[in-house]
């Protein structure tokens, strides 16, 4: 059998290129979204097991921080799988 030469559309790659040059930055910054979350929620961790006896400010860090590291960590996570 013969092979058919099809002629390749140079629009149509460049298209195909900027997307995967434009998810691969998205998918970057996703990842450093993670990484600050992560970071945020061990330090809300360790923040709330040092100033648990009796600290004023406990509430705010145990629940404060971690909502914040968690909802940084789930936007990161959606930068990276979309």
């Amino acid at each position: 059998m013969e092979e058919q030469n099809l002629p390749l559309n140079d629009s149509i790659l460049q298209e195909n290129s900027s997307e995967t040059g434009t998810l691969t930055n998205r998918t970057t910054n996703g990842f450093k979204f993670v990484l600050l979350g992560a970071a945020v929620l061990v330090t809300s961790c360790v923040l709330a097991l040092l100033s648990s006896i009796s600290d004023p400010m406990f509430d705010y860090i145990l629940y404060g921080f971690t909502s914040i590291g968690a909802c940084v960590v789930i936007y990161g996570l959606y930068c990276v799988f979309e």
